[in-house]
Order: structure tokens, then C-alpha cells, then sequence
């Protein structure tokens, strides 16, 4: 089979090994392979190159396999091509937000080539379908240790619980509040996450007259890491500027999150009520961005949906 008659099929994945293990593979001959280490050049690479199928990782540099896949299910040029999506850890969120937008097929690694070229196959041959879902417990294989950095910086932890806030004794040592972080250097003012904790943090901040501008990062829009944002004080003063900077989710940006979670029906104010200038941005993996003294680094870390470390 000439290249002209192959089947071309776009690899998208930030480790260069396995684009080397392709290349070297015998039955790569059988196909017409384009490849691509970031999610920004996948998407270059698919109009140019026009893949058939594209096999794209899903915690891919820069752009997210899953936004990658809703792209291409969306285009009208690209909706047919075929997706499959590849991933190291198969968390059953993920497994499902992709089938629901369209994937044809999770494949975890690592994988051998012979099951590799078997899917491409079967693919081509119109009969692969995905494979159940099979939950698997995963064990930590180290510990991260914080290295010790400069005191000029002031970090509190305004809450550290997961899922819901609680109250009452047994819960006074660490706080019942969810997730939120307050970093401070000079009068620079990062805040990590709205979970309830922001809630005594916005009290806080409103008794800090020199302090106007705010920047929040969402690390990713599950309700214990947003569910306090409705309450921050300073939302409600016209004399602030809220930076939030935040992920693109599987399916809605920050900005459509909080719209729907700020309407009447469910809280007494809605988003375009809000007295402070709200200002979204949009954050990716990968592409470091500065705020005042701050200079932040992104990581996709092992949690359902698009969720992201900060640095």
C-alpha cells in the first residue's frame, strides 16, 4: 500500500518515546503517521495533515485531551475523524466524560505495539468499541516533601477539607472549611480555590483598605473547591477588581459555571449583580503565566476532569 492510499493517523502525546517506539514499529508501513507533543500542534497538525484518526493523550501539554476531542466533535471538517484518547491512569470521570463526547476507544498505558496496531486494525475495520470500564486501586508510589523557601512570603490555609464542610469538636484542630489559600507577597494577593474557606477570607480582606486587586485560581470547578464563592465579601464592593483565573472544564468555562450557579433560583444575587469587576481568564497546562511577583507554573494533576497544580 502506497502513502497515498494509507490511512493517516495523527499521534498527539507529550512523551517522545513512544512517538520513536511508532516509528521504529515494522507495521507502521501500513499507515501514513503524523506526530505531535502538545496539544496546540495537535490541532496545527490536524488541518494541515488530515488525519483519519487521531490518537491524542489525554493530559496533553497546553490543551486537554478532552477539549481536543469536544474541538474536533464540534468542527464540522473534523467531527468524523476518529479519537482515541490515551491516558496512564483510566479514573473512571475521565472514562466517562470521554465516551460521552464522542471518543472511540481509552486505551491506558503502557501498551505493547502488537495491541497498539491490533486497535488500529479493528478501527479501520470498523469493529472496535470500548472496553468496559474497570476500576483499579492505585497506591502512591512516593511522597512529596516542601522544600522550605524565602519568609518574606505569607501562605494561610483558609480550608483544607474535601468534598463538604463540617462543624462541631472533633473538626477544631484543622477547620471544617473546604479548599482555599491565601498567598500574600508584598501586595500581591493570590487566593487558591472558593471553597467555603474564602468565606472568613473575604471578611478579612474587606478590614485590608490597601489591598483592591485580587487574583483566584481555580484549580478545577468540583463544588468543594467553588462552593464558597457566592459568599466573598469583596464581590460586593464596586471598589475591587477579581481576577479568576481558571481551567477550561469538560464541558463549561469558569465564567458559565458561576453564571449558573449565581441565579435566583438558587442564591439571591445573580453574576451580573455582582458590585466588583470580575475579570476570567482562561489558564492551560504548561503555559506559564505571571501575576505581580508571581511567576506560575501549571500541572495537570491525577483528578476527575480538567484539574490543574499550580507552582
Amino acid at each position: 500500500m502506497n502513502r497515498k492510499e494509507s490511512k493517516k493517523i495523527l499521534l498527539a502525546d507529550s512523551d517522545r518515546k513512544i512517538h520513536q517506539r511508532i516509528k521504529q514499529a515494522r507495521k507502521i508501513e501500513r499507515y501514513h503517521f503524523a506526530f505531535a507533543a502538545t496539544g496546540t500542534e495537535a490541532l496545527e497538525k490536524m488541518y494541515h495533515f488530515q488525519p483519519d484518526l487521531v490518537i491524542v493523550e489525554l493530559m496533553l501539554p497546553h490543551i486537554h485531551g478532552i477539549e481536543i476531542l469536544k474541538r474536533i466533535r464540534m468542527d464540522s471538517f473534523s467531527k468524523q475523524i476518529g479519537v482515541i484518547l490515551l491516558a496512564d491512569h483510566v479514573l473512571m470521570q475521565n472514562y466517562q466524560a470521554a465516551l460521552r463526547n464522542g471518543c472511540d476507544y481509552f486505551l491506558e498505558k503502557p501498551f505493547s505495539l502488537t495491541s497498539f496496531f491490533s486497535i488500529l486494525s479493528h478501527f479501520f475495520e470498523g469493529i472496535l468499541l470500548p472496553i468496559p470500564f474497570e476500576n483499579k486501586e492505585s497506591s502512591a508510589s512516593h511522597a512529596y516533601l516542601p522544600k522550605t523557601h524565602s519568609n518574606r512570603s505569607y501562605l494561610k490555609f483558609w480550608g483544607t477539607r474535601g468534598s463538604n464542610g463540617v462543624s462541631g469538636s472533633p473538626y477544631v484542630h484543622f477547620g471544617g472549611n473546604t479548599c482555599c489559600l491565601e498567598l500574600r507577597h508584598g501586595k500581591d494577593v493570590l487566593i487558591v480555590d472558593a471553597g467555603n474557606g474564602i468565606r472568613p477570607l473575604g471578611l478579612h480582606l474587606a478590614q485590608i483598605d490597601s489591598i483592591r486587586d485580587i487574583h483566584l485560581l481555580i484549580s478545577h470547578t468540583h463544588w468543594d473547591h467553588v462552593s464558597g464563592f457566592p459568599f466573598f465579601a469583596p464581590l460586593y464592593d464596586p471598589s475591587y477588581r477579581i481576577h479568576i483565573w481558571a481551567p477550561i472544564g469538560f464541558d463549561k468555562t469558569i465564567h458559565d459555571l458561576f453564571s449558573e450557579m449565581l441565579v435566583h433560583s438558587l442564591f439571591p444575587v445573580n453574576l451580573e449583580e455582582i458590585k466588583a469587576q470580575l475579570i476570567f481568564k482562561n489558564i492551560y497546562e504548561g503555559i506559564p503565566f505571571q501575576i505581580g511577583s508571581f511567576a506560575i507554573d501549571t500541572h495537570y494533576a491525577l483528578h476527575p476532569g480538567a484539574t490543574l497544580c499550580f507552582k
